[in-house]
């Protein structure tokens, strides 16, 4: 196997790696989102599908303190995982730049960098949501 046959090998892997954690983390925000999102607006539900806020244990003002400390434990682990797709990202273009060079032109030489901020304006929206929602109730 020549060494462009390997560094094409590892761009595979990369690529796959990069693919997986892309798909794994925008599932996991979504889920999570939608999580909060119910956790937030519950309060101003309930009195909709008739539940009495006696019938249930936990405060009502609760739910959306807890959905904001949700939004701010996902977008931590959110972030973190994205700048490493971030990095891979990068990885693959420098590597596919040296493999050949018509890939320079397919690529930018500076890559996105607000992708990695995607979890952290989700939080800050859930957040507003979240405090306007506790300021209702």
């Amino acid at each position: 196997m020549s060494q462009d046959e390997k560094d094409i090998e590892i761009l595979k892997l990369l690529y796959s790696e990069w693919d997986v954690r892309m798909v794994r983390l925008w599932s996991i925000i979504q889920k999570v989102a939608i999580m909060i999102v119910v956790l937030i607006v519950f309060p101003l539900v309930s009195e909709h599908f008739s539940i009495s806020p006696k019938s249930i244990l936990i405060p009502l003002e609760l739910f959306p303190v807890l959905g904001l400390i949700l939004a701010l434990v996902e977008s931590l682990l959110t972030f973190t995982e994205m700048k490493r797709c971030v990095e891979i990202k990068k990885c693959i273009k420098e590597n596919s730049r040296r493999l050949s060079p018509s890939f320079a032109l397919a690529y930018k030489e500076k890559g996105n960098g607000f992708n990695a901020w995607v979890p952290v304006f989700v939080c800050l929206i859930q957040a507003v949501i979240a405090i306007i929602v506790i300021q209702y109730v």
